[in-house]
């Protein structure tokens, strides 16, 4: 406890001396290395203070080179700032690969160029073809302002990058040989005669067993007011009647002998993935996506997974699933070819395949 008294115009102090021995700093000690730890610190605060007020404008402009073919000269001109020669003009923006297209044509047009950029003219010198496609690009880079959101994601080899999913559902039942299931009726069979006999407990489980009910009762998957454990068919001739939910995400009431593929608890021995049949090659293939720049893998795997989970009836709301990513990073690749209809997508043109990331 610190005490402050005033006497004859001074302050004293008196410290607990108990408070001095608990503080680790009691004895107002600071090594070289914690002084430079929080100048560090302090420093790494204030460039971010700097990045939200000074820099927060970003007008960088990347360095331009030119050359004159008489004189051989190379001028390099560092960009600062805004460029004199767009300053105050408003650039109109590309939104689609369409609109690319058309004012790619348009210039091409203006320049004596063919749709693909090639001289009309046979005879035309080369050098003249190329200032033609020079002033293309440089009109290009100055008049318009691409949007890179309306645009599929490609790789360094031009290849269009996908995500994918496998989706994958565990096994719901321990599979077990009827050598193994005999084994282990033997062996308890051999325990309860010679070592010991858990019948004689059987009644203390069941008082023990009693303890869990209400950890077993929050759980929503066990409860019998979740609708997913509403009773759906019953197995013929069972005495007593036995039931089980199409729904049901507890394991109990899933029909080990079900033969619909499209359910969640098909194969429930085994570990099932979810695939889904391309409406243009008609082969089965895992679920996949394309990206758009400006888009992260996350949010583009997390984008398909609700599009694969939503629920578009009207009493639907929304994701109805849950999911569990293993990881951040992609485990597998592969490159494919463009289908005869992705070769005809605009979108696809001067790209050489897809290549898809699988999570």
């Amino acid at each position: 406890m610190i005490v402050v008294q005033k006497h004859t115009q001074k302050a004293f102090l008196l410290v607990d001396r108990s408070l001095l021995r608990n503080l680790p700093r009691a004895g107002f000690a600071y090594d070289h290395g914690e002084i430079k730890k929080l100048e560090m610190t302090v420093k790494r605060k204030m460039q971010v203070l700097r990045m939200f007020s000074d820099l927060k404008d970003f007008d960088y402009e990347a360095p331009t080179m030119s050359y004159d073919k008489k004189t051989g000269e190379i001028k390099v001109e560092k960009g600062k700032g805004e460029n004199p020669a767009t300053k105050g003009v408003k650039k109109r923006v590309i939104g689609s690969m369409d609109d690319l297209e058309r004012e790619r044509k348009a210039l091409f047009a203006e320049m004596g160029l063919d749709d693909e950029g090639k001289s009309k003219n046979p005879n035309e010198a080369v050098d003249k073809v190329a200032d033609k496609i020079k002033k293309v690009q440089d009109k290009m880079m100055t008049e318009f302002d691409m949007d890179p959101t309306a645009f599929h994601v490609f790789s360094r080899d031009f290849m269009r990058v996908d995500v994918g999913l496998l989706i994958q559902r565990p096994p719901i039942f321990l599979k077990m040989a009827e050598r193994d299931i005999s084994f282990l009726k033997y062996k308890n069979d051999i325990m309860n005669e010679y070592y010991c006999n858990a019948k004689q407990f059987s009644a203390e489980f069941e008082e023990v067993s009693k303890l869990n009910e209400d950890i077993l009762g929050d759980n929503p998957y066990n409860s019998k007011m979740n609708l997913d454990n509403y009773p759906t068919h019953k197995v013929p001739g069972s005495n007593p009647p036995v039931e089980y939910a199409a729904a049901s995400k507890y394991f109990a009431n899933v029909d080990p002998a079900i033969e619909d593929r499209r359910t969640i608890h098909y194969a429930g021995e085994d570990r099932t993935y979810m695939i889904v049949r391309n409406r243009y090659t008609q082969e089965w293939e895992f679920p996949t996506a394309k990206m758009n720049f400006g888009q992260t893998f996350m949010r583009a795997k997390q984008n398909l997974f609700n599009i694969l989970a939503h629920d578009p009836s009207p009493q639907g709301s929304g994701t109805s699933w849950k999911v569990k990513y293993f990881g951040n990073s992609p485990i597998a690749a592969t490159l494919r070819e463009f289908s005869q209809a992705e070769k005809q997508d605009i979108m696809n043109k001067n790209l050489k395949g897809v290549r898809t990331y699988f999570f």
